[in-house]
């Protein structure tokens, strides 16, 4: 299926391109309780600069940042050690919620770094403004266009191919501004074989095909409003997953938005955000390409959010800065699986029945001057909700489980206090407790014969779990001087209710080959406690180095450990950026995991470490610039896989990386 529309008219107008601006824009993450900092590596500069770099590769170099991977393609994002309907996910600002079942699609892979500006992270209860939170929150920061004091006219095309998958990556950017409006259009596409691992090894159903593109238009209404208007597309097929047993036929997404702003700094709200937003997602699972199965099945899911945002900022009052957020929206989802048996009739079913779910949110924040040495932030939130499941054939289904709560209205609340000062010399610290708290998705409640390849079950919802809620604690010290910024974290999280599943004795598995079945319910008490570091020396002469690691564990009260827990990781690089020539040498390390929930089907796994190398040259030509660039990933051709990769698959193996780009 290639129904790509828009995508198609904006990526023949553009012919492809790339987005240079996004060099000098720094990620943002937080790695406290609290407050959302900007933390600008060196070596993420370095990455969004070559252009054959996914979001992907972005987030796996940010603390607190983890990915949960079943295919090269659709890595699911957590927050030390949580993820899910644990931490909220949102596109500047915007709800969106993935249509598949099995979370092949987060809303990450919507988004490329091309239209990406920056990534905001927000560790514990306080999800920076997008609401209640167990584990934080994501927010992927769409790139903003902007004015000039003329005419201005520029724009970015490129084309980079890759040796392990023998992929080719191509798109660009268009940007046209004046000094009352501005637009950028950006559009990419990617396609990627079955990619080799260490030993050469192709890993079938590896591969996938996908094409991106955006619009972004903001014009001055006066000389404190502005309009801005936000399209984005983004078509994915043939799209494989080897630690499933489907694939994804196609994933598709289409985000829509109007927002205001003003800036009314003589008033007693400083800054105004109104934005009205709507987008639909849809994914359709199936294994046509597979071989090894004795039933093919199809899985269609559908996603449908719109919803409506107020954001207001007063200015410094008696040394408050208070920030208050409105928020509704709704969402729709369904999701079936059609089962077609050779000279058998098909059986269909609802793995998700038709659910709806409205969602009214308050957050209220202030960030309170006590002196020139002391801050402290003071965040909550609190969520009302209507959950509702109307198919008559989903109540029959879930019936047979004793369920029958399908209308339900819950509430969730957050809060969370900080208190951060400034020590003696170039040293600061921070001290933040809070209590978080999330609603359970509508998997955990409405989900029905949902097959698990890592633990081997089909799962079924359980309309009477308990909300999760924790209390967390963080502590930070972090010094800074010309030379040297070392930052060290310690955080602990004390969750209740924590959902999982328990096998249900004598249930009949639907999936051929499933273990047996089980049902989401409330295990009692969980603790996740963890260190994060990160430092960053420049010695001076264009060196910059850059280690960041990160290590946490996970234990239920009861006994056992918490599954999806990443061990020790470490990331180190060596830069060299004289000017037009940068250079950059990187391992990626991580300890071997003996701390595994067998019962989910995890093991044992190695330690690894790999090495990658990336340079780039840029020289101008007639007015434009053009930059080479090239790379090598996993250097000596290392056979490993991740903890958190499912079904233990071999990772890429060396990949060469070349490509060019021209600015004009």
């Amino acid at each position: 299926m290639k129904k790509i529309g828009l995508a198609i008219l904006i990526f023949s107008t553009m012919r492809g391109s790339s987005q240079d601006t996004l060099t000098s824009i720094g990620l943002l993450h937080d790695v406290t309780v609290t407050a959302i900092k900007e933390h600008v590596s060196p070596s993420m500069r370095f990455l969004k600069k070559q252009f054959f770099s996914t979001t992907e590769d972005m987030l796996c170099r940010m603390q607190s940042v983890y990915l949960v991977r079943r295919g090269a393609y659709g890595q699911e994002p957590a927050i030390r050690g949580l993820n899910g309907g644990q931490i909220n996910m949102t596109i500047d600002g915007m709800r969106v919620f993935g249509a598949c079942t099995d979370k092949m699609d987060p809303a990450t892979i919507y988004i490329e770094p091309i239209n990406l500006k920056n990534i905001q992270v927000s560790t514990s209860a306080d999800g920076g403004v997008s609401g209640s939170s167990l584990g934080g929150s994501m927010n992927m920061q769409l790139y903003d266009p902007i004015f000039a004091t003329g005419k201005k006219l520029d724009g970015n095309l490129y084309v980079s191919g890759q040796s392990v998958a023998n992929g080719i990556n191509t798109g660009g950017d268009f940007s046209y501004a004046t000094a009352n409006e501005a637009m950028r259009i950006s559009s990419v596409y990617r396609k990627q074989q079955d990619y080799k691992d260490g030993n050469g090894i192709v890993v079938a159903h590896s591969g996938y095909e996908k094409l991106n593109a955006s619009l972004s238009y903001k014009r001055k209404l006066s000389d404190h409003s502005t309009l801005k208007l936000d399209a984005l597309v983004d078509d994915g097929w043939n799209i494989g997953y080897p630690a499933l047993p489907m694939d994804a036929g196609y994933a598709a997404a289409r985000i829509l938005s109007a927002t205001y702003l003003r800036n009314m700094s003589k008033s007693w709200i400083s800054n105004l955000q109104v934005k009205g937003y709507y987008n639909n997602v849809r994914h359709y699972m199936d294994d046509s390409h597979r071989t090894d199965i004795d039933m093919h099945m199809d899985m269609p899911g559908r996603s449908e959010v719109e919803g409506a945002i107020i954001q207001a900022t007063t200015p410094k009052l008696a040394n408050h800065l208070i920030t208050a957020k409105a928020e509704w929206y709704r969402n729709a989802a369904v999701a079936s699986m059609t089962m077609h048996e050779d000279h058998e009739r098909s059986m269909y079913m609802l793995t998700l029945p038709n659910t709806e779910r409205n969602v009214t949110s308050l957050t209220v924040k202030d960030q309170w001057s006590v002196d020139s040495l002391n801050k402290i932030f003071i965040s909550s939130s609190v969520d009302a909700a209507w959950i509702n499941m109307n198919a008559d054939l989903g109540k029959a289904e879930l019936g047979v489980f004793g369920q029958s709560d399908f209308n339900q209205s819950r509430s969730a609340w957050s809060v969370n206090a900080t208190w951060q000062r400034k020590i003696a010399g170039n040293w600061q610290s921070r001290v933040g407790i809070g209590r978080g708290e999330r609603l359970p998705v509508n998997n955990e409640l409405f989900g029905y014969y949902l097959f698990n390849r890592q633990d081997g079950f089909d799962y079924v919802g359980n309309t009477s779990l308990k909300n999760e809620w924790s209390i967390n604690s963080e502590a930070s010290l972090k010094y800074t001087s010309t030379m040297v910024e070392c930052d060290l974290s310690i955080f602990y999280n004390n969750i209740h209710n924590y959902i999982i599943g328990y096998i249900i004795e004598g249930a009949v598995p639907m999936t051929k080959g499933a273990s047996g079945v089980k049902q989401y319910n409330n295990n009692g008490v969980a603790n996740l406690y963890g260190v994060e570091a990160t430092a960053i020396f420049s010695p001076g002469c264009h060196l910059r180095i850059v280690h960041t690691s990160k290590w946490m564990q996970g234990q239920y009260q009861n006994g056992g450990y918490m599954p999806m827990i990443s061990p020790y990781r470490a990331v180190t690089s060596v830069g060299y950026y004289p000017g037009k020539f940068a250079f950059s040498v990187e391992n990626e390390a991580a300890a071997a995991q003996y701390r595994y929930d067998k019962s989910y089907g995890e093991d044992l796994t190695n330690g690894y470490a790999v090495f990658n190398v990336k340079c780039d040259y840029s020289f101008p030509v007639k007015g434009s610039t053009i930059k080479l660039f090239g790379g090598v990933d996993n250097m000596f051709n290392k056979v490993y896989h991740d903890h958190l990769d499912w079904g233990n698959i071999n990772r890429p193996g060396r990949n060469v990386v070349m490509g060019v780009q021209a600015r004009f």
